[in-house]
């Protein structure tokens, strides 16, 4: 779904793809965006540190799917370092 003109967007934190639009952050130390592709997760600032130093695509897939995942679960993930080190050191899923 395109984004209007008039709203601010940056690259998604998680997967880089252009079109992330800043979201609610709450009272914490980090950011929150919702992404066409990831949809709507907050970062917190150790974990955004982390992120910031390369990830690689295939790590950032697998966080990606992940935000995806909890969002049709119906919750807004967090992502934490200790989140990003579990999501990021899991094996990627097979193809059915």
């Amino acid at each position: 779904m395109p984004v209007p003109a008039e709203q601010e967007t940056d690259p998604c934190a998680v997967c880089t793809s252009d079109g992330a639009t800043p979201a609610n952050a709450g009272n914490f130390e980090g950011i929150a965006q919702t992404c066409p592709r990831c949809g709507e997760f907050k970062v917190a600032g150790t974990a955004l540190a982390i992120m910031g130093q390369g990830l690689g695509a295939e790590k950032r897939a697998k966080l990606s799917g992940w935000v995806a995942n909890q969002n049709r679960a119906g919750a807004v993930p967090m992502i934490t370092s200790e989140v990003l080190q579990q999501i990021i050191t899991r094996p990627l899923p097979g193809v059915a």
